[in-house]
Formats: structure tokens, sequence, C-alpha cells
């Protein structure tokens, strides 16, 4: 029995699950009239099954799978930077080399780590103090391949290898390598 100016109000399960119909008073007085009152079943606390969820889910889903895949693809550039490292030990690739300087006094000088700096200054990996050396020299590097190559730094005084200057050169067992005015053999041998 619905007439103009009548509303339905739903009171909540903590009273006894009534649905009160009531009409507000349009003349007189501002106050709300009880028109019904009976017993209505429990409502369900279920979700909606008009949609509605889709809205939340599938941006949801989309902020997930980007969060995944910025984490993939930062692991693998973590695994780029580090390739160098998980070289296996070969024959052909040993995990460290030597530079054995050649002069009156033979000392080794074992290339461990990779990048290997080596110059005049205390920071660098192996230090030589020698004039004729920038205080930034050189680096040792490894390749993903295993083969270990030497960079100058841009030196004042230059790499040589086997009496060629270079920038940039793959390293070979027994290759003569001059930094300044020292010499040192390559080698991946322990011993000579």
């Amino acid at each position: 029995m619905d007439t103009p100016g009548e509303e339905w109000i739903s009171v909540p399960a903590l009273i006894d699950s009534e649905i009160l119909r009531v009409s507000a008073d349009l003349g007189a007085s501002p106050a709300f009239q009880v028109l019904e009152v009976w017993a209505a079943p429990a409502q369900s606390l279920a979700p909606a099954r008009d949609g509605t969820w889709i809205l939340y889910a599938v941006p949801a889903a989309f902020l997930l799978g980007a969060l995944a895949a910025i984490m993939i693809y930062a692991r693998l550039q973590q695994r780029r930077k580090r390739g160098s490292k998980t070289v296996k030990q070969t024959a052909a690739n040993p995990l460290h080399a030597y530079l054995v300087q050649q002069g009156d006094e033979i000392v080794r000088y074992v290339v461990q780590n990779t990048p290997c700096r080596m110059g005049r200054s205390e920071r660098n990996d192996l230090t030589f103090k020698h004039p004729s050396i920038s205080r930034q020299h050189a680096q040792i590097d490894r390749r993903r391949d295993g083969v270990f190559e030497i960079s100058d730094l841009d030196s004042l005084n230059g790499v040589f290898v086997n009496d060629k200057k270079v920038k940039t050169s793959g390293l070979a067992e027994g290759d003569i390598i001059d930094i300044g005015d020292l010499t040192f053999k390559f080698t991946s041998f322990d011993s000579d």
C-alpha cells in the first residue's frame, strides 16, 4: 500500500530484524508516523552478485601483475650485473688469474675479484707506488664467457698488451702487460 510521501526504512538486525514502514507527515508535524511493523527475514551479508566486484578485481590484478613484472625485471638486472661472477671454473676459464711483475724482483699479484682496479691510489685493488702509474690506471674485468680483459682508465701513460697500446683488450695466457714503467705477465697458472 504505497501512497505518496511514504518511505521504507530498514532497521538493522540488532532491532529484532524488523522493517518499519513510516511516512512523513507533510501537513501539520514533521514527525514520522509508524504505519506498519512486521517481522522480516534476516538479510544475508553475502556480496552483491551484480558484477561490481569486477570493478575492483581487474585493477587489483593488474597492479599485482605489474608489481611481479617489476620484481622479475629487477632480479634479471642484478643477475646481469653479477654475470661475470657466475662463470664456472674450467681449464680454459680459471676462477682467478695472476699478474707476475717482471724485473729484478718477481712478485705475483692475484686477480681474484673482478673488476680489479690497478693504480697508485690506496683505493685500488692492486696498488703500485710508482710515479709512472696514474691514480686509477687500469682495470681487469671478466667477461661472461670467462675471458679476462684489461681496460685503460684514461691513464697518462696508457696500457700496452704485447707492445700494442690498447683501450680494451682480451688477455690470453702469457700476455705481457705494460702499465706505466712496470711490466707484468698475465697467467692463470698457480706457479711458473
